[in-house]
């Protein structure tokens, strides 16, 4: 099966994540949250499909909108894919990628203008853009 846009897009963000962490140690607690809130979101869409199947309760999109907030929306990206649970539901999916962009911005702000780094505020970017440089030139 074939990993649509979202999932390149998740596995993307998380690589530059972790290579944002190898820059600088502070950002270790971030790249954990995604990971952990990841697993509890694709476990919480796991469940809520099951829930559905069963006319049990299910879970609230408020609370899966949280939990991607809080970092957990690869999870949630890869469960829609894997468990074909809340892909269809257009309101669903626009909300998601605003959570989404507003993790992703709130990220940004906080690694670049809120850690201390060497290189002052943009220096963590001076140095993914060299590391990336770096990778290019080896091509």
């Amino acid at each position: 099966m074939r990993w649509p846009f979202s999932l390149w897009f998740a596995l993307f963000y998380l690589g530059v994540v972790a290579v944002m962490v190898a820059l600088d140690n502070a950002l270790w607690g971030w790249l954990a949250a995604y990971l952990g809130f990841s697993a509890l979101l694709y476990w919480a869409f796991a469940h809520d499909k099951q829930a559905a199947r069963q006319g049990a309760w299910r879970i609230s999109e408020r609370s899966l909108y949280v939990l991607a907030l809080c970092g957990g929306w690869p999870g949630a990206l890869y469960g829609q894919h894997k468990l074909r649970h809340k892909s269809k539901k257009r309101a669903f999916i626009v909300l998601l990628w605003v959570v989404i962009l507003t993790n992703i911005a709130a990220f940004m702000a906080v690694a670049f203008f809120a850690l201390p780094t060497s290189g002052g505020e943009w220096g963590i970017v001076r140095r993914l853009l060299g590391v990336l440089k770096g990778v290019l030139l080896r091509l």
